[in-house]
């Protein structure tokens, strides 16, 4: 029976590129390659995998004001937009049951979440809402919603798109007493759960109780004040095991050469591994499981 893989995706900014790796082999170099898109800018920011009319595909936000779509397996460019808010965060592709589709773009300098319809031929937007310090969307496939994260909150909204325009209507705010409101990912395995990060503090989000909790058996080793606690990427697999990133300011003060797997253990506990590269510096990680969607 093969290994079983641990796929992360790394935005490596030093480079301009996505490079999903095998981390389960307990190197990131080229032997734990499997995946990599050279883009034409390099500030790689928010990266997500998909399905898009049956097809696999790579969402990334990047640049000053872009956004793309590549099809996995082909490299096919299959949209781009250069019309996001300034310093795109975060990039989410939101299903409707109809057989549509919306992206949807956080940027943290616009302010603002954007959505485009990766069927027309322009690429201007066809809604807005204000969010502060956008940094995370995230769909919710059980809910039907979008979790947006800016500053010290996370919202729940519900994405209606009619005549040709996206209007949002929040279902829910949810606040912490400070800002710095980071990544946002799913939990597999819980999905009453997310990781929400802010300064400081890695939660998971209960959907249900609107708590941000800390009572997780992982805390102890995500949370640390290394760089003040920054954590710039969190996530974790369907067997328990978790990553994380935070910087080492060797490139930018917010990308790293190293991250954190911790590996879970038949018996509960967790193997905690230090992973260096030098094929580039990181800003964000995503565990990359298609079963998403």
């Amino acid at each position: 029976m093969a290994d079983k893989q641990y796929l992360v995706a790394l935005t490596n900014q030093s480079e301009g590129r996505v490079d999903v790796h095998d981390i389960g082999k307990g190197v990131i170099d080229e032997s734990s390659l499997v995946w990599s898109h050279q883009y034409d800018q390099p500030s790689i920011a928010g990266v997500k995998l998909r399905r898009y009319k049956g097809r696999k595909v790579v969402l990334t936000s990047y640049g000053h004001m872009s956004a793309a779509m590549v099809d996995y397996e082909t490299h096919e460019q299959l949209y781009r937009t250069d019309c996001t808010g300034a310093n795109p965060h975060s990039v989410e592709l939101i299903p409707f049951d109809d057989g549509r589709y919306l992206i949807a773009v956080a940027s943290s300098v616009g302010f603002d979440v954007k959505f485009f319809d990766p069927d027309k031929g322009g690429a201007a937007s066809v809604g807005c809402v204000y969010a502060f310090d956008g940094h995370g969307v995230l769909y919710d496939p059980d809910e039907k919603c979008l979790w947006i994260l800016s500053g010290n909150n996370l919202s729940k909204n519900e994405i209606i798109w009619e005549n040709g325009e996206v209007t949002v209507n929040r279902l829910a705010k949810y606040e912490v007493p400070f800002g710095g409101g980071h990544d946002l990912a799913p939990y597999y395995g819980d999905k009453n759960r997310l990781w929400v990060t802010f300064h400081r503090t890695v939660y998971q989000f209960d959907k249900t109780t609107g708590e941000f909790r800390t009572d997780y058996d992982s805390f102890p080793l995500i949370h640390s004040e290394e760089r003040n606690g920054q954590i710039k990427g969190i996530g974790n697999f369907d067997d328990g095991s978790c990553v994380k990133i935070y910087p080492d300011g060797k490139c930018h003060q917010w990308t790293s050469t190293t991250i954190r797997f911790m590996r879970k253990k038949k018996d509960g506990s967790f193997d905690k591994t230090a992973i260096t590269s030098e094929m580039g510096h990181y800003y964000k990680i995503r565990v990359f499981n298609e079963n998403y969607n």
